[in-house]
């Protein structure tokens, strides 16, 4: 779990820099599979698209 958690904090920077994360090498480092790293970095995009489509439809 805290490899995890490191990995997230660590997908939001690439998200807040624009950057796409090699998934490959962020497996290695935080010892899981390039799958698992790419479904965080997709899930946390898919989220906050959620929230900014249910925020404009608020107003």
């Amino acid at each position: 779990m805290k490899n995890l958690d490191a990995l997230k904090r660590n997908l939001e920077y690439f998200k807040e820099t624009g950057m796409k994360p090699n998934y490959s090498a962020l497996a290695r480092i935080y010892d899981c599979d390039y799958r698992t790293v790419k479904k965080y970095f997709k899930e946390d995009s898919s989220q906050s698209k959620k929230n900014h489509s249910e925020n404009s439809k608020n107003k």
